[in-house]
């Protein structure tokens, strides 16, 4: 990310940990929209406790991010509003404790590592990369069965009829229909 939203010096850290909160502005809100190419986010917030390991600067971090965004339906192009949240957790190396020879052990099903220059680190790019994450990456707007009958796909009745327990239409059956227009 070309812009830090919500920066942390570890040197700073007083103890062996700090509460961090942190809720986007206007300006780091159109920043992350354009990062993650969705139409808008109306609200960003990180929530956690950020912990020291030893002397050496690396740390975890654990916490909350959640959003509210809006999306493109990859159907329609319609916008389609959302709310999404991710647990995060992960261990912050300093790049110079990285001495030769030493053994760092990382369990890397339990945990995300995230490799630090300097003494600084970005937490609102940390949260920002598990809130795309949690995104649904096909957003589709539901359709209704009106809708359906409009754009083709089947009348009414059909669209009933072949929608399962949920609802949605039956990819099968709609492959069929064309098939059969055709």
């Amino acid at each position: 990310m070309t812009q830090s939203l919500f920066t942390l010096d570890l040197e700073d850290l007083s103890g062996t940990e700090r509460t961090i909160r942190f809720a986007a502005d206007e300006a780091d809100r159109e920043v992350i929209a354009e990062r993650l190419d969705l139409q808008a986010v109306a609200r960003f917030e990180l929530g956690g406790v950020i912990r020291r390991l030893g002397s050496k600067g690396d740390a975890i971090l654990t916490g909350t991010v959640s959003a509210d965004v809006t999306q493109t339906c990859v159907v329609t192009l319609d916008p389609i509003e959302a709310t999404a949240s991710a647990d995060i957790h992960v261990r912050l190396i300093h790049a110079g404790s990285m001495e030769f020879g030493r053994d760092v052990e990382i369990d890397l099903d339990d945990e995300d590592v995230e490799l630090i220059e300097g003494d600084t680190v970005d937490l609102g790019d940390i949260a920002v990369q598990y809130l795309a994450m949690s995104l649904d990456p096909y957003p589709r707007k539901p359709v209704s069965l009106a809708e359906a009958a409009k754009l083709g796909l089947a009348d009414a009745a059909e669209v009933e009829a072949e929608s399962d327990v949920s609802g949605r239409k039956n990819p099968f059956a709609v492959l069929q229909q064309l098939k059969d227009k055709a």
